[in-house]
């Protein structure tokens, strides 16, 4: 049935966005084909300028994290579902190639994708992930930029914030976890110097007290949000200026 109502939804002519309770109903009941033409529709959503389109790709995407990391847990067998496969080779690509768009919605809907991923990914890990996994589940480690019990502390959920200080505290938020990181490898190097015990103690730290960012994680995901940051405001300030200079002619 899922199937059926899918194809008939992408061969109406008429791409019409399915209600949350349905797509999250599909998504929890369809096979792994099935889920990927669901996934592949919503996609073609997220590319729309139409505001609940892409409300519908942004939701049906986060719930897909949600449902697959409660199958993930549920997991006892060691074997790695197929939908990591999918994720890691084209579902995490297009969402990074997302993050280079020009529009502002573009790069913010990409992200915040991205963001369930990690939060849903990360909540799997804790409840038993195996080690040799973790290499097939990238970007897991910008968790460090995510409270989700305190969204004043949260990266993700400042950085597009409509308000312009709530997107600076989003900057200063990651510039902290950054000198966090800096302070920490000195210490290790200083540590290193002065008996080679302590840094035995430091590798057996848990994971959630490191503060460290992989390179991928910093080119895929945090450098082009920065870099729009930086020229979305170069705009803005053009677009003044040359609205300041008509004003006085």
């Amino acid at each position: 049935k899922c199937n059926k109502m899918s194809q008939r939804v992408l061969e109406s002519g008429t791409i019409v966005p399915l209600c949350g309770e349905i797509n999250q109903t599909f998504l929890e009941n369809c096979t792994f084909e099935d889920q990927q033409l669901i996934l592949s529709q919503y996609f073609f959503f997220l590319r729309q300028e139409e505001l609940s389109l892409r409300m519908t790709s942004v939701a049906g995407f986060r719930r897909f994290f949600e449902i697959l990391e409660s199958r993930l847990a549920a997991n006892k067998n060691g074997e790695v579902p197929r939908e990591i496969p999918l994720i890691n080779k084209t579902i995490l690509p297009k969402l990074v190639k997302g993050l280079k768009g020009k529009k502002e919605y573009q790069v913010k809907d990409n992200l915040e994708i991205l963001d369930g991923y990690i939060h849903a990914m990360n909540r799997y890990k804790k409840s038993g992930l195996f080690q040799e996994d973790l290499a097939k589940v990238p970007y897991l480690d910008l968790k460090l930029l995510q409270n989700k019990t305190d969204l004043n502390q949260d990266f993700f959920e400042n950085i597009f914030d409509v308000q312009n200080y709530k997107r600076v505290k989003a900057i200063t938020i990651l510039t902290k976890k950054l000198s966090l990181m800096k302070n920490e490898n000195e210490n290790k190097k200083t540590e290193n110097t002065v008996a080679g015990a302590a840094v035995e103690n430091t590798e057996t730290t848990e994971p959630t007290e490191n503060v460290t960012f992989t390179v991928t994680s910093l080119k895929d995901i945090i450098l082009p949000v920065l870099r729009f940051q930086i020229l979305n405001k170069s705009m803005q300030e053009d677009v003044l200026k040359a609205s300041g200079s008509q004003s006085t002619h």
